[in-house]
């Protein structure tokens, strides 16, 4: 009985060291909170930044567009289904 039990706790350990436990529910929500945008005066433009985040430059002579990149860690064998 105690062998049982010995290689019972032996296997989860493997597996927990191998990565392959079991998958957790992911959140049915995920929040994120991305900083106000401010808006720069300039002699002609205003330019929208958001802090923490870049500006996309597609072409020449079109207006700067602010974005925010973040990454959500869900795990592994879900899908994200909306965003």
């Amino acid at each position: 009985m105690k062998l049982k039990h010995l290689l019972s706790i032996i296997f989860v350990l493997l597996l927990a060291a191998a990565g392959v436990m079991p998958a957790q529910e992911p959140p049915a929500k995920i929040t994120v909170n991305v900083p106000d945008y401010r808006v720069a005066k300039g002699a002609d433009v205003d330019i929208a930044t958001i802090p923490g985040g870049s500006l996309l430059c597609a072409e020449e002579g079109r207006p700067l567009v602010p974005y925010y990149y973040t990454d959500v860690e869900y795990p592994a064998g879900f899908r994200v289904q909306a965003v």
